[in-house]
């Protein structure tokens, strides 16, 4: 601005004099933080160095006052990239505080909150609490009975965990696994096709495949091994004739009744 000055004569002198006035800047302003979020959800499986958000900061102080220093709270890294290894199954939602603050004195900040889904890849196949499991079938049960139910379990979500089950056909059995026993594929239940018969089959065995409905599906194995039993008892009975050299040995009986300690018996 122009300043004048004049003196009181009858015929005044004046003088002009230009007057500059600096305001100063105090620290009245915080940082302003914008968030554009370019991946709201991003892959557990996405590749290090992928953008998740881009950052802005204005200050509308000047100098120092306006000068901002950004950060991650809780020590965390700078870049809102994917700096490391996701695992949905242990975190499945990150919320990332971001920190902006100017260097005035004193200095004055500002927070945002990014919250980051990690969605689901098909990363974990279904799995077994055994590899192997033994199963004890009475002979001649009847057709349609749950002799065994299988389940196993899948880490991921929604249909990269939901399991099905199914017979592995393979040249280790004379007869065909199927011919023998069904498999429920959503429930595990392993139902009998046949009576089985002791005395021509005694013992088998297959695999069920559990296949998770991921793309690509994974799968896991597990083997059963069948046992017949009759549901008979069978002793060992020697008889000694009197009066005779020899001593005739007798192979087996079978049990009809039992009462009390007493056992009814009858030669087969």
């Amino acid at each position: 601005m122009r300043v004048q000055a004049s003196d009181g004569a009858s015929s005044p002198l004046t003088s002009h004099a230009k007057l500059l006035i600096e305001i100063l800047d105090v620290n009245d302003n915080a940082p302003e933080i914008s968030v554009t979020s370019l991946l709201n959800t991003v892959k557990e499986d996405a590749s290090i160095g992928t953008a998740i958000a881009l950052v802005s900061v204005f200050d509308k102080d000047g100098s120092k006052n306006g000068m901002v220093n950004c950060k991650i709270s809780n020590n965390n890294y700078y870049s809102l990239v994917v700096d490391g290894p996701l695992d949905r199954e242990s975190t499945s939602q990150y919320n990332i505080s971001i920190t902006a603050t100017d260097e005035g004195t004193p200095p004055l900040s500002s927070t945002s909150v990014i919250t980051l889904h990690v969605s689901d890849v098909n990363d974990n196949k279904p799995l077994f609490t055994e590899n192997i499991i033994s199963v004890y079938v009475k002979e001649n049960s009847p057709i349609g009975a749950v002799i065994k139910t299988v389940s196993a379990t899948d880490a991921d979500m929604d249909q990269n965990g939901q399991v099905r089950y199914s017979l592995l056909h393979d040249n280790s059995n004379s007869v065909p696994p199927s011919t023998m026993v069904n498999i429920n594929s959503e429930t595990g239940d392993i139902v009998s096709l046949q009576a089985f018969n002791y005395e021509e089959l005694k013992t088998f065995q297959f695999k069920v495949q559990a296949t998770d409905s991921g793309v690509p599906p994974l799968s896991s194995n597990l083997l059963l091994n069948f046992s017949h039993y009759s549901g008979r008892l069978v002793f060992e009975l020697c008889v000694a004739i009197r009066g005779a050299e020899c001593r005739l040995t007798c192979s087996s009986l079978n049990i009809l009744q039992k009462k009390k300690k007493t056992f009814m018996c009858c030669f087969p």
